[in-house]
């Protein structure tokens, strides 16, 4: 299934399990779209995809520097854009780590 469709399904879906079980699978993409998902859900209304987001966040603190592979160009892209709307939602040491390895 293409993530677009998921992205569709997790804006559009009611059911919790759906929208949870999307998150879920866009959560096991590659490194850095993996932190792209991650912010975008950090807040999500639905407490329980908000802390799933938050313990993903943590593991990938723990684990990201395991491949040593950079973002692309458009991965950045993306990343700068997400997390400029959503900076305010992370500490000063998150935000620290998140600049300096998309700039």
């Amino acid at each position: 299934m293409p993530i677009i469709e998921i992205e569709r399904i997790i804006n559009s879906d009611i059911y919790d399990h759906v929208r949870i079980n999307c998150a879920k699978i866009l959560f096991n993409l590659s490194k850095w779209k993996k932190l792209l998902y991650i912010i975008m859900f950090y807040d999500d209304s639905n407490p329980k995809i908000k802390l799933l987001a938050s313990e993903m966040l943590d593991r990938w603190f723990k684990q990201f520097n395991k491949t040593y592979t950079s973002p692309t160009m458009a991965e950045m892209v993306e990343l700068k854009k997400v997390l400029k709307e959503k900076r305010h939602l992370f500490s000063d040491r998150q935000n620290s780590v998140f600049e300096f390895y998309i700039r």
